[in-house]
């Protein structure tokens, strides 16, 4: 009897030793699976928080850029804007304008990314632009290889002056972009190509493609803008002609940018190509932009200047002759923008009271026989103000002073709305 109690007693505990042995590996198991799931967390909130930063990568704006920040697979981003224009009813020198108050949704853009794998990235944009009308503003893969050299071939950005590039609405603070940066740097200028990009150092980045060239058809007394071949675009808009779709010439863009330090950066780009032409012959075409911009604590000041050279506008001029709308020799033009964020909110809330000077002349040196159009010879004075409620939220209000050779510069005010995602 003793014996079988010995036993019954030893088997109880055989089987609650066992039980705890068994609930012990049950309970580790478990907690190994819980460690595992908090790390996948953990791993899915800082890709969330990275994309949430709203920032820039390669010199593309934010909602162009997250495409980089997503592990695999598709990313999808966008942004928009909607402006109201109400322009002086009469001109510098007295007489009548005659114009109507303006309202449109200027552009909404949807980009669409897939990233194959760490190395393989394909970023696009479309663009709905005036509502009605449709682009592809660029669509390219590029080949992440390492920090110092990337490769990029498709429909290109170039890499010109600020606007270029980081044309989202959040980014700067006027409702229209600048007039330099419309009609000499033709933005949003794209061209199908292929090339190159990374850091010379850990200060220093550079980008070098070699693209379709302009369409020397598309120039005006105005500027550069209707050059652009946007890909090969046939259509009506910017005297775009079927000349857009000519790949005879070759154009080459090189840009460098230096950080100094967390507040200064300066860089350059330098662009060179014949412009072909199917009525109007080949021009020779050699842009040249400088650029800086300071930031410290609510303050950007940026400064830009770029000169264009173009060789054959003579010639050009002569088929057929056209006085009214000639194309220059040399057009050049700049601005300086300053900006104080009066809040400086952590929260990404900013209110910013800004003021630029801008000043351009697109018939700075024209052909011998031919008189310059005075009102190509502008000075803009805007000032305004951009408030962000957050980071990726703008509402903007800006009056502009628009004074030329000719006196007939108009004056207007601009209201306008932006947001991206």
């Amino acid at each position: 009897m003793k014996t079988l109690l010995t036993f019954i007693i030893f088997s109880m505990s055989f089987q609650l030793f066992a039980q705890n042995n068994v609930d012990t590996v049950k309970l580790e198991e478990l907690n190994r699976r819980i460690e595992i799931l908090a790390d996948e967390i953990q791993k899915l909130k800082s890709h969330q928080l990275n994309v949430a930063k709203n920032e820039s990568m390669f010199g593309l704006g934010p909602s162009a850029s997250k495409i980089y920040q997503v592990t695999q697979g598709l990313s999808i981003g966008g942004y928009g804007e909607i402006i109201f224009n109400n322009q002086k009813n009469t001109k510098q020198d007295g007489s009548y304008n005659g114009t109507t108050n303006k309202s449109e949704v200027l552009r909404q853009i949807i980009y669409v990314g897939y990233k194959f794998d760490d190395k393989w990235v394909l970023n696009t944009e479309i663009e709905f632009e005036h509502v009605n009308e449709v682009y592809v503003e660029f669509a390219y893969l590029d080949y992440l290889h390492s920090d110092r050299l990337n490769f990029r071939s498709g429909l290109i950005l170039l890499p010109v002056g600020f606007l270029n590039e980081l044309h989202e609405p959040v980014l700067f603070p006027s409702v229209l972009r600048t007039e330099v940066e419309s009609r000499i740097i033709p933005t949003t200028w794209r061209e199908n190509g292929l090339g190159i990009f990374g850091n010379l150092t850990d200060n220093t980045s550079y980008k070098f493609f070699v693209v379709n060239a302009m369409n020397a058809d598309g120039f005006t007394k105005k500027g550069l803008r209707g050059g652009r071949k946007k890909g090969g675009n046939i259509g009506e808009d910017d005297n775009e002609t079927a000349d857009n779709q000519n790949a005879d010439n070759a154009a080459a863009v090189l840009r460098i940018d230096h950080d100094f330090n967390n507040n200064l950066m300066a860089g350059f780009a330098y662009y060179a190509g014949n412009a072909s032409g199917n009525t109007k012959g080949n021009i020779g075409v050699q842009m040249a932009e400088i650029h800086s911009q300071y930031t410290k604590g609510g303050f950007r000041g940026r400064f830009l200047w770029t000169e264009v050279k173009t060789d054959g506008a003579g010639e050009r001029n002569a088929i057929p002759a056209t006085p009214s709308d000639f194309l220059s020799e040399k057009m050049h033009g700049g601005y300086l923008e300053l900006m104080y964020d009066v809040l400086q909110s952590a929260k990404g809330q900013s209110l910013s009271p800004f003021v630029r000077f801008e000043y351009l002349n697109t018939q700075a040196e024209i052909p011998n026989g031919l008189a310059a159009d005075l009102a190509q010879k502008e000075t803009n004075i805007t000032v305004g103000l951009a408030y962000q409620p957050l980071d990726r939220i703008v509402f903007k209000a800006d009056y502009t002073k628009n004074r030329n050779g000719a006196k007939t510069g108009v004056d207007e005010i601009n209201v306008g709305m932006g947001f991206n995602f």
